[in-house]
């Protein structure tokens, strides 16, 4: 295969020649393109897909995936990384019209080090604005949530249609969005237990996007209970999505829930909380979606929970299974916590 050179493909591959080379439709905000698509999906139902303008840095918050430019090359040409670098460095340098090196060992030596100088500001920049986001969250978040109904006869409707509407006599669980057609919403913990986003589910009426947070808050945490309240001898209770997060705080009432914004939030949630469950001496529970990208996810967590000492042998780790697409659907079916 033809002899390129990484570092100067990587300074020439522009973020705009890679979504333009592959007919990306993204929306320019500030320094960052967003998308409903990704490189590994393109039915997201939210702008998820963000890739900053000037470093090629992307992150797709529902699948927990992120990278470079090459690895976005590498998703969307269905190559694997690392083992085919080199098809991927190739095709890479077609987008950004560059040929086959000619630079002698010194002066490619001279430009890595030139270029990892550029890449260590770039990443530092990058890391400084998702902290000014995420500080900025809590508040918006915090205040977003104190204006909120806790009553709405469409909302709570919707709550008898998937058979959830008792979560109401719970302390504070669901709240209602009037900006949502009085949509139920529930609150996205930080780790350290600040509110840090909002997300809402949508009436069905309303279409996609389903399940919205709040623009430019972090979709990592977790749903309805932050993990600063896991203690032991309770239960902790993982699993993915709004309303298979209200249907586990009415299935385990005494436990900790903790719900993924997104099937791919599911292995970072479980990798946040399985040290602390672990601590405490507690049992987690992984109720994954019965998909493929459910089961996916679920392996991932499992490797976490495992990881930090958990075992299914000494029951202090089980995956719960109900026979259905999501717990939502088993609790309309009649299936009850054991």
């Amino acid at each position: 295969m033809t002899d390129f050179d990484a570092i100067e493909v990587k300074s020439a591959l522009s973020t705009r020649a890679v979504l333009e080379h592959y007919g990306w439709k993204a929306k320019r905000s500030g320094d960052e393109y967003e998308s409903t698509a990704c490189p590994e999906r393109a039915d997201h139902s939210r702008r998820a897909f963000v890739v900053n303008a000037n470093s090629g840095r992307w992150q797709c918050f529902p699948c927990g995936t992120s990278g470079d430019l090459f690895d976005f090359v590498g998703l969307v040409e269905r190559l694997a990384m690392p083992g085919d670098f080199r098809a991927v460095l190739a095709k890479a340098a077609e987008i950004a019209g560059v040929a086959p090196s000619s630079l002698s060992a010194e002066e490619r030596r001279q430009r890595h080090e030139q270029w990892q100088a550029k890449r260590r500001e770039d990443e530092a920049r990058d890391r400084e604005e998702r902290r000014r986001r995420d500080s900025e969250a809590i508040p918006k978040a915090t205040s977003y949530w104190s204006e909120l109904s806790t009553k709405d006869s469409r909302g709570f409707d919707y709550l008898c249609s998937r058979r959830v509407q008792d979560v109401i006599l719970l302390d504070d669980v669901v709240r209602f969005d009037p900006k949502h057609n009085g949509s139920p919403a529930v609150r996205l913990y930080s780790s350290t237990g600040a509110i840090r986003n909002v997300v809402v589910r949508r009436l069905p009426e309303l279409g996609e996007p389903k399940t919205p947070g709040l623009y430019q808050c972090p979709s990592a945490g977790t749903l309805i209970d932050p993990v600063t309240r896991i203690e032991p001898e309770r239960d902790v209770v993982v699993t993915e999505g709004v309303m298979d997060t209200v249907t586990a705080r009415l299935a385990w009432r005494d436990a900790v829930v903790l719900g993924a914004h997104g099937a791919g939030n599911l292995p970072k949630v479980a990798q946040v909380a399985a040290p602390l469950v672990a601590r405490a001496r507690s049992r987690m529970l992984l109720v994954p979606h019965s998909d493929e990208a459910g089961h996916e996810k679920a392996l991932e967590a499992c490797r976490h929970a495992l990881d930090a000492g958990l075992s299914v042998r000494k029951g202090t780790l089980a995956i719960v299974k109900h026979g259905e697409k999501d717990l939502n659907d088993a609790w309309q079916r009649g299936w009850r916590a054991a």
